[in-house]
């Protein structure tokens, strides 16, 4: 089970452009979303620490939105790439040197 942290739910809505408060109605329902996003990035093995990332948020938040949007995540070049840099992340800190 995915927790939503009150610095990724803010930031996903400032991405969105929903500049109200914490405590607002619609936090639930955006929260759906991210919990999606980052079980998507889940699924691509990609560790808590890269999801925990500035990159890591920025990516969930982008992945969220397209869901929203119901536009195809599976498809979309720029959510491949960005899944692709925190896959190859968190292969390197698993890598002892």
């Amino acid at each position: 089970m995915f927790v939503v942290s009150d610095d990724l739910l803010k930031l996903y809505k400032q991405s969105i452009g929903d500049l109200n408060a914490n405590g607002n109605p619609l936090d639930g329902y955006y929260k759906g979303f991210l919990i999606a996003a980052l079980s998507d990035l889940a699924s691509d093995d990609i560790s808590q620490e890269q999801l925990d990332s500035e990159l890591g948020k920025f990516t969930t938040c982008l992945i969220a939105e397209a869901l929203m949007n119901k536009t195809d995540i599976a498809n979309n070049s720029t959510i491949t790439l960005l899944k692709n840099k925190l896959s190859i992340l968190t292969k390197g800190d698993r890598v002892d040197v």
